[in-house]
């Protein structure tokens, strides 16, 4: 029988696992271009403790899984702690191991890598229950192109693993939502049927009218496991999830409760037979998480992370220093984030949104599935942090919305393909447009800026956005060159400067001079740059640079003069 869905089931594992392929291949071919960022040392020395040393103890304002997966292939090459006291010097020391610099950072950035692949299969299953086989491939195309994804994909932080795995867990939580028990229509055939009493508030799927069933016969065990596995693997990636997931669930409720306003009766149907699995998903969430810091017990279970979450709520309490368009706040901006995804989003990714957005008003009404979800996802998240976040220094800290996000892009490009000749012109026509501009940001993934920003996007943001020390290689490189004996250089990543003086591939540093360039080679950090010549302890600092343009742009994040003798 030629049917084409058929065919679109059959092929659409095929074209995921495709895409998956060359996205990972893009991402790994970035691994040697690019030296440690300047997060990196510290994560690799904290997995490294926890594996070796069977203890948790530096930086615990973040989780231990992301850091362990990527001490994971270091540990198993042979290297060990050092045992330094500071987190960020053993990490230092245990990426120069051996004289094996490069090898060493590879197998630690390799560890991020499951990550975006389980944040890619999160997005392919969730748009296909939702929008079909052609909408799950071209959301995952979306997603396997954005500039933000590749470049946290590629590096031994934890921002990638927070947005698998905080995905995956609300995932997790929507399935878990949906009803099981037999003669109960599935997702893809959700319909209005009065034969089903309530729908569920997380998916809009009707659920049986069948109360006598047991709670655990009608969720089933196995789906409960499966959400607190995931809820303590989120939260085992970073500690946003605890926020993040709750933030995102009531904006799903909110939206079900104003789109289908049931009876408070119908509320209490669909409560009332979750609370018993809930709680074992939440005591099963409670024991991984224990398991994560190792079972540790200091006057209760892993003193590690309530001192961590403690740390960082003092921490976002006080603030921290953020850079938005030329200006420097402590504690940031409520529209820091909304800015930073505006201008970090290749253009063609946010045209998708729009139509996206039509295809899940459109499914909602004709089929009653709950199509707006991935929106709850994306806002909810997105409305926490700008009301409470204070610390803003990259559009990495709010990853995971570009989870939800490309389910409505991919949507939104199946929707213009079925909608005529030309709608389906426009849809190729932003794909290529977004596959071409992500292509022509290679390698330069994290400083991938869309033309909202202008040509000097360091006006608009900073730090992680745009340099993150990740160009003091290519810097090196650069003077080496040039033969030069002599740099007057503010570098942002001092460790790996001070790593290439003992390889000898580094020429000697003297202070940046305030006043003008001095003679010869003066190089300027980006993101050190603005921060020093902005701050408030010496305003007007390096205000040189603005003066007289850089003899050249060492990657993206690094400026270059040479100035003669005068």
């Amino acid at each position: 029988m030629n049917n084409p869905q058929a065919k679109q089931r059959r092929y659409a594992p095929i074209v995921f696992l495709a895409l998956l392929a060359i996205a990972s291949a893009r991402i790994a071919a970035t691994y040697t271009i690019f030296n440690d960022t300047v997060d990196e040392p510290e994560h690799i020395a904290s997995g490294m403790q926890w594996l070796d040393e069977g203890v948790y103890r530096y930086e615990i304002q973040n989780p231990p899984l992301a850091r362990v997966m990527e001490a994971l292939g270091p540990y198993l090459a042979g290297l060990r702690s050092y045992g330094n006291e500071d987190g960020w010097t053993e990490g230092r020391l245990i990426l120069d191991s051996e004289g094996r610099y490069e090898r060493n950072l590879m197998l630690a950035r390799l560890g991020t890598l499951p990550f975006f692949w389980l944040a890619c299969s999160v997005v392919f299953v969730w748009t296909r229950r939702v929008f079909g086989d052609a909408a799950a491939c071209l959301a995952v195309l979306c997603f396997t192109t954005l500039p933000p994804i590749l470049a946290h994909a590629a590096l031994a932080t934890t921002d990638m693993a927070a947005t698998g795995t905080i995905s995956a867990a609300f995932l997790a939580l929507l399935m878990w939502a949906e009803p099981t028990s037999p003669g109960c229509p599935k997702s893809r055939a959700a319909t209005s049927d009065a034969t089903h009493g309530t729908v569920s508030a997380a998916t809009g799927i009707p659920e049986s009218s069948a109360h006598s069933m047991s709670s655990m016969s009608r969720f089933g065990l196995m789906r409960c496991l499966v959400l607190g596995t995931t809820l303590a693997l989120a939260v085992l990636s970073k500690f946003t999830a605890l926020v993040f997931l709750p933030a995102a669930a009531l904006a799903a409720l909110a939206f079900y409760l104003l789109a289908e306003r049931p009876r408070p009766e119908q509320v209490s149907d669909w409560l009332r037979p979750r609370l018993a699995p809930m709680a074992i998903a939440v005591f099963t969430a409670c024991v991984l998480i224990w398991a994560g810091y190792r079972f540790s017990f200091h006057g209760l279970p892993a003193p590690e992370l309530w001192r961590g979450l403690r740390e960082l709520k003092e921490h976002n309490s006080l603030g921290h220093p953020a850079y938005l368009l030329g200006h420097i706040r402590m504690g940031g901006w409520w529209y820091y984030f909304p800015i930073a995804l505006g201008v970090k989003t290749p253009i063609a990714f946010l045209f998708l949104l729009a139509p996206g957005g039509i295809a899940c008003w459109k499914l909602r009404r004709e089929t009653r599935r709950a199509s707006f979800i991935p929106a709850a996802f994306v806002l909810g998240i997105l409305f926490f942090t700008m009301l409470f976040s204070r610390v803003n220094i990259g559009v990495r800290h709010v990853l995971p919305v570009y989870a939800g996000l490309a389910v409505i892009a991919g949507a939104g490009a199946r929707y213009l393909w079925s909608s005529g000749p030309a709608p389906r012109m426009a849809m190729a026509s932003l794909l290529a447009w977004m596959a071409v501009s992500s292509g022509l940001g290679h390698p330069d993934y994290l400083a991938y800026f869309n033309a909202f920003a202008g040509r000097e996007p360091e006006r608009v943001l900073i730090d992680s956005d745009l340099d993150w020390g990740q160009d003091t290689k290519r810097l090196a490189q650069r003077l080496m060159a040039a033969g030069a004996k002599e740099v007057a250089f503010d570098p942002f990543n001092k460790g790996y400067v001070q790593f290439l003086q003992t390889q000898h591939q580094f020429p000697a540093v003297k202070p940046l001079s305030p006043d003008g360039p001095a003679p010869g080679w003066n190089a300027a950090s980006i993101t050190m740059l603005k921060f020093e010549r902005m701050g408030n302890n010496n305003p007007g600092t390096y205000r040189w640079t603005d003066r007289i343009p850089p003899t050249e742009r060492v990657g993206k994040g690094i400026l270059l003069w040479y100035s003669v003798k005068r």
